[in-house]
């Protein structure tokens, strides 16, 4: 598949993906920012 293919085919919330695949045992009190500050890839949290 092409690179706009598959970016098409990418959806969903990172911070509900994130919970589900981390099952919520991440470090208390830290939560993802909203997906529109990912850019390139790179998620910071706050």
């Amino acid at each position: 598949k092409t690179y706009k293919q598959k970016c098409a085919a990418i959806h969903g919330s990172v911070a509900a993906v994130f919970a589900v695949q981390n099952a919520d045992h991440d470090q208390k009190d830290l939560e993802l920012v909203d997906q529109t500050d990912c850019a390139g890839g790179a998620c910071p949290i706050k």
